[in-house]
């Protein structure tokens, strides 16, 4: 696929969100205009990243909290789209291979000026199912 990936685009799509408090409807329509080299299978994964990681973003806080060596507050919004974005894909798209979801994540990561390794220890693990918070 040339052009950006639908995850490039659900980060950067968050990331306006987070700034201008736009609404995601106008936003992805928009960028289905700017990226036309988007299938519609592509187009329908980015909708439901976008959707999925804002519709969940207080349960995947949780998790960011629970993995972060770093206090939440202290977090750059961008990394924390980034992580939000991943953890999505990990914990609620099963077909997602784990592997797809990390190395994008990995590839937008290093866009960013700071360092993702820094939040979390070397060998984190997701909190146990009787300490979720959707249980």
């Amino acid at each position: 696929m040339k052009g950006k990936s639908p995850r490039a685009i659900c980060f950067e799509i968050l990331n306006r969100i987070e700034k201008t408090d736009s609404h995601l409807d106008w936003l992805l329509t928009d960028s289905f205009k700017r990226y036309r080299h988007l299938t519609p299978l592509d187009r329908a994964f980015l909708t439901e990243l976008t959707y999925g990681s804002l519709r969940w973003r207080e349960k995947l806080d949780w998790v960011i909290r629970h993995l972060s060596k770093v206090p939440f507050e202290k977090v750059e919004p961008k990394i924390i789209n980034l992580l939000r974005l991943g953890i999505y894909q990990l914990l609620f798209l099963t077909r997602t291979p784990a592997s797809a979801a990390v190395n994008e994540s990995v590839e937008i990561a290093k866009t960013l000026r700071g360092t993702i390794n820094s939040f979390f220890s070397l060998e984190p693990q997701l909190p146990q199912q009787s300490m979720s918070p959707w249980r």
